[in-house]
């Protein structure tokens, strides 16, 4: 098979000989450039990606250790507010004695106190409390004050209020309160 090649190649004129040469050599760069240096380009490409994916990553992580005291001294500031979540049952009593206590802590007396329904917003839960409950004006706003300011997330709704008696300082109300947790 050599020997063929050889008298083929004997055989041809000079120009032949240049044009032969010249083909075989860009048919050897050619297989080199695919065989060799394309996939070393390609995963040397892909380390460069790979090295930037790991370098925003590492820039993201140095920018929270950088605020890390910020972030703990917050979440310090939020502690108070965070509540573990319980059992829909045990959530609803401890609204209710929650706003049990705030009233009894304000003067309001207490009629009635029920327990309302429960929603679920994207990953909170709001439980409602439906009470009534009368004492002077002031002991009222001073109620309304403490729900509203209330570490354990308590909001007002909706309420509605009206004097017990026609001449009477004694404010009768109806409230929806909600506490809220998250789920």
């Amino acid at each position: 098979m050599s020997n063929k090649l050889a008298q083929f190649y004997a055989k041809r004129s000079k120009g032949e000989k240049r044009i032969l040469f010249a083909t075989f050599l860009v048919l050897g760069f050619a297989f080199v450039d695919r065989v060799i240096i394309l996939p070393i380009m390609t995963s040397l490409s892909s380390l460069s990606q790979s090295i930037q994916e790991q370098e925003m990553a590492i820039k993201k992580s140095m920018s929270v250790l950088l605020h890390k005291d910020g972030i703990l001294a917050e979440s310090r500031e939020y502690m108070a507010y965070s509540v573990e979540a319980k059992n829909p049952e045990e959530e609803m009593v401890g609204l209710l004695r929650e706003v049990e206590s705030v009233a009894e802590k304000s003067g309001v007396s207490l009629i009635f106190v029920k327990p309302g329904q429960v929603k679920d917003e994207q990953g909170i839960k709001k439980y409602y409390s439906n009470l009534e409950c009368e004492a002077p004006m002031e002991q009222v706003v001073t109620f309304f004050h403490e729900v509203e300011s209330s570490t354990k997330l308590l909001k007002i709704e909706k309420y509605q209020i009206q004097p017990k008696s026609k001449d009477s300082s004694i404010a009768r109300c109806t409230v929806s309160v909600y506490k809220t947790v998250l789920s």
